[in-house]
């Protein structure tokens, strides 16, 4: 006779494993009717309900969650009101339902990770000890600052269903929900069980170590495999979905991650939206005041963080001190007019967190911005006594980006060239018939623009000027070959034009050294 105890948040649960002989079996469902080993002797109390409690010989008590075909006993009733009944039978309807749904929510995540066959070969008592260890869903909360608003409500409505979706992108049709809910506790559960069978001295080729071994381990290996990357998704997901109800100059939503004991001392995942608006500042630029404020950005379930950089990662080798960022309005005004799509704040913040930087002068630079990989323009910054201020957006061809630079010692086209054929303006690159023209596609990916040709978001306007692949070609006179109109400049003459145009005085430090 072997004996296990397993221990959880809750109770303490002491199950006699041993084979059938002459027992008595209860009436229990198909799922149980498959295991292999059953309590030698059980003797059933009368009048159980649904939570029936099960004794061996040497009375140690097993809680198994079966519905048997047992009923109250027959003066139960007596006495009672209709409407009291009725309203008896409807509780007990509604936690029949109840536990069919958990038994059925259980079997299908089981069966997802493949150890239905497994699971159904224990026994009786240990299957349904650990299906009553399934957690409740996680909760969305929201705090005082977002309690009642628009967006809050949004977010609490729109999680739920999320996390009941299969997760198709791991070629899996298991949901966050029941890996959280119920694998892991299983698990968890699972692997304790092992030990204590290893700690004993167990054998462990006879039933039901064997079964019990062989469940575990085909349960962990699939949740080596897909549990880190089923938890990242839900991390993924909450971050976006602060992003997407964040307006980085308003309001910064984030979540942070917590739990609460249900009645039942069970543990529930709480989710905890808050909302954050940016600090406010009037920053003093060459003598000018600016408004601005403080750039912050959600960071998953751990909340939100205020950005800052240090003065050597933007290029400042003398300087190691941490700089706090601000940005002006300005900036995301120019943002919107040239290189305007759905969403700006989730790239915004992609580009603040995973900065990419380019100096210019002693205390000014460039950040690249990016619409997930490709790169559409630069804010342009400066270095100040106590912060780094984000003055204004240029987009990827105009004056001081080094694109710009390129399209002057490509094509001699200066300022007044690219504003007047719209090359500042992302619309130009949308336009399908530059982008099947081969020899405009490899003039501008010689000139660092390429990528805008391949670009394909469904939240850009998809919008250019009709007839102006044609109106570009005339105007850069490709009649034949690259370079008809303009041949490749010599240094003596980039300089000679350096020195002659004032539109060209001021450009790069990146540029120039090309």
């Amino acid at each position: 006779m072997s004996r296990f105890q397993l221990t959880d948040d809750a109770d303490k649960v002491l199950a006699e494993m041993q084979p059938a002989s002459d027992g008595v079996k209860p009436s229990l469902n198909d799922n149980e009717q498959k295991c292999r080993a059953t309590p030698s002797a059980i003797s059933r109390r009368a009048g159980a309900s649904s939570a029936d409690t099960l004794r061996s010989p040497d009375g140690i008590t097993v809680f198994v969650n079966v519905h048997l075909n047992s009923t109250r006993s027959c003066g139960y009733y007596r006495g009672m009101s209709q409407q009291r009944k009725a309203k008896l039978k409807k509780r007990e309807e509604h936690r029949r339902r109840a536990a069919q749904n958990k038994h059925d929510f259980v079997n299908g995540a089981l069966r997802c990770a493949g150890v239905y066959e497994a699971f159904g070969r224990l026994v009786p008592g240990l299957q349904e000890t650990w299906r009553n260890a399934v957690q409740p869903a996680p909760e969305i909360v929201l705090d005082a600052t977002t309690a009642g608003t628009e967006y809050g409500l949004g977010i609490q409505r729109e999680f739920p269903p999320v996390i009941r979706k299969p997760m198709p992108a791991i070629g899996q049709k298991i949901s966050i929900q029941e890996m959280i809910c119920c694998l892991l506790p299983i698990k968890s559960r699972a692997e304790r069980l092992v030990k204590h069978i290893h700690a004993l001295g167990e054998d462990l080729s006879t039933p039901p170590n064997r079964d019990i071994i062989g469940f575990t381990s085909q349960l962990c290996e699939y949740m080596d495999k897909h549990q880190v990357r089923i938890i990242n998704d839900l991390a993924s997901m909450l971050w976006v979905t602060m992003l997407f109800n964040s307006l980085i100059d308003e309001r910064m939503m984030s979540c942070t991650y917590t739990h609460r004991l249900s009645p039942a001392g069970k543990p529930v995942v709480q989710i905890v939206v808050n909302l954050k608006t940016p600090e406010r500042a009037t920053i003093s630029v060459d003598g000018r005041p600016r408004p601005a404020f403080r750039c912050c950005a959600s960071v998953g379930v751990a909340g939100l963080r205020e950005i800052a950089w240090n003065a050597s990662d933007i290029g400042f080798a003398d300087d190691r001190r941490d700089y706090p960022v601000f940005m002006q309005a300005h900036a995301l005004e120019q943002l919107k007019r040239r290189a305007p799509c759905t969403n700006p704040v989730f790239h915004i913040v992609l580009s603040l967190l995973l900065p990419k930087f380019i100096r210019t002068s002693a205390d000014h630079f460039l950040l690249e911005y990016r619409h997930m990989t490709y790169k559409l323009g630069y804010f342009v910054g400066v270095r100040l006594s106590d912060c780094v201020l984000l003055k204004t957006f240029l987009f990827l061809t105009m004056q001081g980006t080094p694109e710009s630079d390129l399209l002057y010692r490509k094509l001699r086209l200066t300022r007044s060239d690219i504003e007047f054929m719209k090359l500042d303006e992302l619309a130009a690159f949308r336009d399908n018939e530059v982008r099947n023209d081969p020899s405009l596609v490899k003039l501008l990916e010689e000139c660092g623009c390429g990528h805008l040709l391949t670009l394909s978001a469904e939240d850009l306007p998809d919008e250019s000027p009709t007839g102006y692949a044609d109106g570009l070609r005339k105007y850069l006179g490709h009649t034949g070959h690259l370079g008809a109109r303009f041949p490749t400049p010599s240094i003596d003459s980039i300089a000679a034009a350096d020195s002659t145009q004032a539109d060209i005085s001021d450009r790069t430090l990146w540029g120039r050294k090309l």
